[in-house]
């Protein structure tokens, strides 16, 4: 299923965009910040959307029960706010 972010404005949906579901893999030694710079390093390479480091990542982060300078342990996947074209 397309995953997308909308921006809504006084109630009407303006704007659309489609986006890439992104996730890290807890190594057990980097934090999260670590993992998230070496993703966008490769992601870059790729030529795609970097991840942010923002708010809503601090937010999404909190919901696995982490911070960005917590060491996720190995094979934890955390899902991270979408990158959109």
């Amino acid at each position: 299923m397309p995953i997308h972010r909308v921006l809504v404005l006084d109630g009407k949906v303006v704007a659309a965009l489609p986006c890439d579901p992104v996730e890290i893999e807890g190594d057990g030694w980097r934090t999260v910040r670590a993992l998230v710079e070496h993703a966008n390093a490769t992601r870059l390479r790729a030529g795609l959307a970097p991840i942010a480091i923002d708010g809503a990542m601090d937010v999404v982060v909190a919901r696995h029960g982490l911070a960005l300078d917590a060491v996720p342990p190995q094979g934890m996947r955390v899902v991270l706010p979408l990158p959109c074209r």
